[in-house]
């Protein structure tokens, strides 16, 4: 066996160095230089929408929203809020979590459990340090609230290795509650671990007795031997103590509402299985030797419900996992922390920090040339890629549940780290997923949504304290990318680094998202397939900046292919500015007419929502997604109001869905089909106040025919109106824009009903709204109105007071 890094003195001395360099400054060494938020306040106040326009994803996020996803984390609503500070923060928001975990002095710590220490006389028995540790933690859980025991396990596996947690797991494990209580628990039972190893590393191996088994109050508490030990751990089992030795360490499966310590002080040991906290806390604890961590679903600091330790501190380590290991949590707390050695993670998805609903999961590597590896399944609409959900990832339940906070911390060392899709610092659905790498030269490959990716509301940040780096997004969407309110940044921080992306990449945005890349320097090399390097976009009526900060003369620029010229004197970046970049139309293609003969081939399917989840176009052009679309043509259109009460609130996918076959069959139907179509819309809408999903109303509504009588369209204007979603109300609105565009204006004179619902609108918080109002006012263009609301317009941000950035926005159709 090769002899541990730290067990070498002048190696030690070596050590000690950097981690008080890296870790205990009061600096970190990768903080980001202080004049970058200068630099960013600079450039954003360069673009012509304004320093206002960064305020946009908060709006919107804030304001738009109906039914507000469950569990989103007040770190979200702070960092969306506070752009500039968020992107060039990422170290100091890793610091702040850590403090919470009390984990700031853990370096320090690793490094003096390394050193030799006399045993203090006056120390209690062995025994009764244990069986006193044992109790404070069982008084400790003894504080998460009470619920129902999850029934089956096995089941709550199964969830995990497909996919999961779903929300019918996270409600099994006690929800909200349970994972508020074991965030806040979790510091001190961290703290109780970290404590009882400062007692346990001056004691001599022949103080501990020799090899026994005791039962302490809850469960069996096991000393092993210095040789080689296999430890079989059953359910009974809350506490094993090896003083050394080449062991084995079975885990026969989850710690369900109860409580498991680890703690091996030498040898190359083997950890078997997973030992997931369920409703629990386990903590393994390795001080030396060259380890193997190696399981399935649920292992090697993995918590659903539940708080995981895990710490290796030194030896060359390696963790192998399939899913949801590898610090990963759930209504709970998973915290890796390993200190030297060049260590390989390895797992298939979701985990080496990974952070899902009410879930906080920290890796933190100290030191060495780590690899890092996640693939996962593969995607099941059409991306070429595994859902990786990995290094640095955080995650919800789109439209039902925010996500958690998943950091990868990485202090030192060339590493390399590899995924495919969602990871090294990427956040989806009200997520934050942080990637913090120190020195080193470093290597990122990815396919798309990775390395500062903030999807959907969320936050994903990658910051790399410098060295020459190597980051690839094969496919792009990555490398400092928002899209849809989410926020997305690349830091780098120095050194001869090469960006290869393809595209939407390298400080872009797309549905009101924002992108950041910033490099701190050297010669480097940028390459994007297209749509990127600071290029701002226009979404939902209102601008999306991005940026790319830090390029000099010495840099390369290279587009599809080809090396370019750019003008690196716009301060926001090399593609800043107009003509701004619209988002592509979201609609599939659409399939064929069915043959007569074919359409009621499903005649017999009796649930509609699941004829929705397979239908073409959304879900392909294979047999059973053409079949399912014929079948939904006999729905169509007197049955409209059926299908959408089949759509289950907050489901976009099965809504967007029966959008797709509705547009699909109005483009090839006559004016009676549209107009059934309207019709059928506005009764759903009379008949169910609210509903749950009213953007699906107005894009249907806007499918009907427009040369329909005014008083049929105020009726569907009026019942969108009076919806309590912004984006209700923003659909009335550009409803009545339609039917003014189609030539069919709602009401030549602007009555006094619809006056009073721009007047409204204009005094909205929602951006989106104000928005439409204003548009609404151009396209009427009646002076006498448009001079009525003169000082709210004037009240609004530039970019909507300014007629001329206005029209940049939102141009008039021709």
């Amino acid at each position: 066996m090769r002899p541990s890094t730290l067990s070498r003195p002048l190696s030690a001395a070596l050590v000690l160095a950097i981690f008080l360099a890296v870790v205990g400054s009061p600096t970190p060494a990768w903080a980001v230089e202080p004049d970058w938020r200068v630099r960013l306040t600079r450039a954003a106040s360069a673009k012509a929408f304004g320093i206002e326009a960064l305020s946009v994803p908060n709006n919107l996020f804030k304001a738009e929203a109906f039914e507000e996803a469950e569990e989103i984390t007040a770190d979200l609503a702070a960092g969306l809020a506070n752009p500039i500070e968020t992107v060039t923060s990422g170290a100091a928001f890793v610091d702040r979590v850590s403090a919470r975990l009390r984990l700031d002095e853990i370096a320090d710590k690793m490094w003096e459990w390394g050193r030799s220490r006399t045993s203090d006389s006056a120390q209690r028995t062995l025994d009764a340090t244990l069986t006193a540790y044992a109790a404070g933690v069982g008084a400790l859980l003894a504080g998460v609230p009470a619920a129902p025991s999850p029934r089956d396990i096995s089941a709550l596996l199964d969830d995990l290795a497909s996919g999961g947690p779903t929300a019918a797991t996270l409600k099994a494990v006690g929800g909200a509650a349970t994972g508020d209580a074991m965030r806040s628990l979790a510091p001190s039972l961290i703290r109780t671990a970290i404590t009882l190893i400062d007692d346990l590393r001056g004691r001599a191996a022949i103080d501990f007795g020799g090899a026994r088994i005791w039962e302490a109050p809850g469960g069996k508490m096991i000393i092993g031997t210095l040789g080689h030990d296999h430890h079989r751990i059953g359910p009974d089992v809350i506490l094993i103590l090896d003083p050394g030795g080449d062991d084995t360490y079975e885990f026969t499966g989850p710690v369900v509402n109860g409580q498991l310590t680890i703690i091996d002080l030498a040898g190359a040991d083997h950890y078997a299985g997973g030992a997931l906290a369920v409703r629990s806390f386990t903590a393994v604890i390795d001080l030396d030797g060259d380890d193997i961590h190696q399981g399935g679903v649920g292992a090697q600091a993995a918590a659903l419900g539940g708080v995981a330790l895990l710490i290796d501190r030194t030896g060359h380590d390696r963790y192998l996992a399939t899913r949801f290991a590898q610090a990963a949590a759930a209504e709970g707390v998973a915290v890796l922390i390993d200190g030297t050695g060049d260590d390989l993670y390895d797992i298939g998805d979701r985990g080496q920090g990974f952070g899902q609903v009410g879930g906080l999961a920290v890796l933190w590597d100290l030191a060495g040339a780590d690899g890092y590896v996640a693939s996962g399944p593969q995607d099941t609409i059409g991306r070429d890629g595994g859902i990786s959900l990995a290094q640095g990832m955080a995650a919800g339940l789109r439209s039902t549940h925010g996500g958690g906070i998943g950091i990868l911390r990485d202090d030192s060392g060339d590493d390399t780290y590899a995924v495919e899709m969602f990871g090294q610092g990427a956040g989806y659905f009200h997520g934050i997923g942080v990637l913090l790498d120190g020195a080193g030269d470093d290597r990122y490959q990815g396919t798309r949504y990775v390395q500062g990716a903030g999807v959907h509301g969320a936050i994903g940040l990658l910051t790399d304290a410098g060295g020459n780096d190597g980051h690839v997004a094969r496919q792009g969407v990555g490398q400092g990318m928002g899209l849809d309110l989410g926020l997305g940044a690349l830091v780098d921080d120095g050194g001869d680094d090469a960006y290869e992306a393809g595209d939407l990449a390298q400080g872009a945005g797309t549905a009101n998202g924002i992108g950041f890349l910033l490099d701190g320097g050297g010669s480097d090399r940028f390459s994007l397939g297209a749509d990127g390097w600071g290029q701002d976009h226009v979404a939902r009526g209102l601008p999306g900046p991005g940026f790319l900060l830090g390029a000099d003369p010495e840099d390369r620029f290279i587009r599809a292919g080809e090396s370019i010229a750019v003008d690196l004197d716009r301060p926001e970046g090399p593609a800043g500015g107009a003509p701004y970049r619209r988002d592509a139309s979201s609609d599939y293609a659409c399939p064929p007419p069915p043959p007569e003969t074919l359409a009621n081939e499903m005649h017999g399917e009796d649930d509609p929502a699941s004829l929705l989840q397979r239908a073409a176009p959304m879900h392909g052009a294979g047999e059973v997604a053409l079949a399912a679309w014929r079948s939904l043509g006999r729905w169509l259109p007197d049955r409209l109001p059926a299908l959408l009460r089949a759509v289950p609130d907050r489901d976009f996918a099965t809504g967007f869905s029966l959008l797709q076959v509705v547009r699909c069959r109005a483009l090839t139907s006559d004016a009676g089909f549209r107009r059934a179509i309207r019709d059928g819309v506005a009764s759903d809408l009379a008949a169910r106040q609210p509903v749950g999903q009213p953007w699906l109303h107005a894009r249907l509504l806007a499918l009907g025919d427009p040369a329909v009588d005014g008083q049929s369209s105020r009726i569907g204007v009026e019942l969108l109106a009076a919806h309590p979603a912004c984006s209700a109300r923003v659909g009335a609105l550009e409803l009545a824009i339609l039917e003014s565009e189609a030539g069919k204006p709602v009401e030549v004179t602007a009555p006094d009903w619809l006056a009073a619902l721009i007047g409204k609108a204009l005094a909205d918080p929602c951006l989106r709204l104000t928005a439409a109002a204003v548009r609404l006012l151009d396209r009427i263009g009646d002076p006498a109105l448009t001079a009525r609301f003169t000082d709210q317009v004037q009240a609004l941000p530039r970019f909507l007071s300014d007629p001329v950035l206005r029209a940049t926005l939102s141009p008039r159709s021709p």
